[in-house]
């Protein structure tokens, strides 16, 4: 599995995968090195309980 941080505030990657096609490019990189699964990682989203 392979992962690309899609957010600016990546601790990662420093944002370095924000356009579109830096994206893309990188999960074409991550399935030819191996990967069977891509996932793009967006800003995390925590939810709070329902009132």
């Amino acid at each position: 599995m392979g992962v690309v941080n899609v957010t600016a505030d990546s601790f990662a990657d420093r944002g370095r995968f924000l356009a579109p096609t830096a994206a893309l490019t990188h999960a074409h990189r991550l399935l030819a090195a191996g990967a069977d699964v891509v996932e793009l990682g967006p800003r995390p989203v925590i939810l709070a309980p329902s009132r």
